[in-house]
């Protein structure tokens, strides 16, 4: 997954206090695009526009697998509070 080049945005309000950071990967082939899926076979985050190299590949979308590593955790913090 160390394939992709790594940008991180801040979402702040109007009192200069972050709310949130959301962080992006983007492709090493393809600089300006953001990475979407993570290919099983070759273990890389790709872009949209290498999906046709990885067209008889296992693709995840990243967001999705992230959202089912987390779901757990979730749970386990809300019963926690």
């Amino acid at each position: 997954m160390s394939n992709a080049i790594s940008d991180t945005q801040s979402v702040t309000t109007t009192q200069s206090t972050t709310v949130a950071q959301k962080s992006y990967q983007y492709c090493e082939a393809h600089v300006k695009q953001r990475v979407v899926f993570f290919c099983n076979e070759c273990t890389h985050n790709i872009c949209q526009l290498c999906v046709p190299l990885h067209s008889r590949h296992d693709l995840k979308l990243i967001k999705n697998e992230v959202t089912a590593l987390l779901k757990p955790w979730k749970s386990l913090h809300s019963q926690l509070n």
